[in-house]
C-alpha cells in the first residue's frame, strides 16, 4: 500500500484505551491499532506481527512461506534497525537506485499515524463516525472540519510557512 493509504478511518468506542481505530484499504484490508507498539496483520490463513527489529506470525510457518512475485512484500533491511535504514539510505545515494523505503513510503507511513492520532484526538466530535479519505488528494472526503484538523490554527514561524498556491 505504499502508493496509497486507507480509505476510511473507524474512531475506537473508547478513545482514553489508545487503542482500536481501525484503518479500511481499498481493496478490503482492514488494520486495528492496538497494543503498545508494532501491529498485527490478521488474515484467513494466521496471523503476522511486526514491530521494530521484530517479525513473527502465528502459525510460525507463514513468515517462512516464499511470497509470490505478485504477492504482498515487506521492505527489509538487514537488522531492521534506523542505523541499516540509514546505511541503505547512504548507499542509494552513491547508486542512484531508490533506497528501500522511499520517501513516498515513509509519508504515506507516518499519514496513517497522524489519521490515528486524529481519529483519537478528535473521537468526541466524530461521535462514532467514520472518516473518508482520499490517499490520493490527501485529504478527508465531505468532511471541511476533519480537513482542518491536518494543519495547526496558528501561524507558523517565520521561514517555515506553508506555500499558498
Amino acid at each position: 500500500m505504499d502508493q496509497s493509504g486507507p480509505v476510511e478511518i473507524i474512531p475506537p468506542e473508547n478513545p482514553k484505551l489508545g487503542r482500536g481505530v481501525k484503518f479500511i484499504y481499498e481493496n478490503g484490508t482492514e488494520v486495528l491499532h492496538g497494543g503498545p507498539s508494532g501491529v498485527t496483520f490478521i488474515g484467513t490463513e494466521g496471523e503476522i506481527f511486526v514491530n521494530r527489529g521484530a517479525l513473527s506470525s502465528k502459525p510460525e510457518v507463514i513468515i517462512k512461506q516464499d511470497i509470490a512475485a505478485d504477492g504482498i512484500h515487506l521492505y527489509n533491511t538487514p537488522g531492521g534497525s534506523h542505523a541499516a535504514h540509514r546505511q541503505d539510505w547512504v548507499k542509494s545515494i552513491g547508486t542512484r537506485k531508490q533506497p528501500c523505503c522511499p520517501v513516498e513510503t515513509g509519508a504515506r507511513t507516518v499519514a496513517v499515524c497522524h489519521l490515528a492520532n486524529i481519529a483519537y484526538w478528535h473521537s468526541e466530535e466524530l461521535n462514532g463516525k467514520s472518516l473518508k479519505w482520499d490517499p490520493i488528494k490527501w485529504e478527508f472526503v465531505g468532511n471541511d472540519l476533519a480537513n482542518t484538523w491536518q494543519d495547526y490554527p496558528y501561524p507558523r514561524r517565520k521561514g517555515y510557512e506553508l506555500p499558498t498556491s
